[in-house]
């Protein structure tokens, strides 16, 4: 088995950074996790770490997110990532919110 360890940061901080990255989506909460759980057993690791998910989120969510605007970075603002070009972005009112989406979700 592979746990997920909160590292640096307390339980209910790295809950709100999975919430942040993910936006409460349940698709992306998936994505998410099966990447870094992925890439924990390519490398044969016991546990996901912080890092593991701020690679994760990068790879799978938002190429560009990056340094402060990764969730799992030391210098995310914790706020939600919907400012035009994020991951997130909300658009016209009752537009349709897929930019970023993962194709599958």
């Amino acid at each position: 088995p592979v746990s997920l360890t909160p590292g640096k940061y307390s339980w209910q901080e790295i809950g709100r950074r999975i919430y942040y990255a993910t936006d409460g989506r349940i698709g992306y909460l998936k994505e998410l996790l099966l990447s870094a759980l992925r890439h924990a057993l390519r490398v044969e690791a016991t546990e996901i770490s912080p890092e593991d998910l701020e690679r994760a989120f990068t790879r799978n969510i938002w190429p560009e997110g990056r340094g402060e605007l990764n969730p799992f970075h030391e210098d995310f603002e914790f706020r939600i990532l919907n400012r035009p070009g994020e991951p997130f972005e909300s658009g016209m009112p009752g537009a349709s919110r897929k930019k970023g989406r993962p194709s599958h979700v």
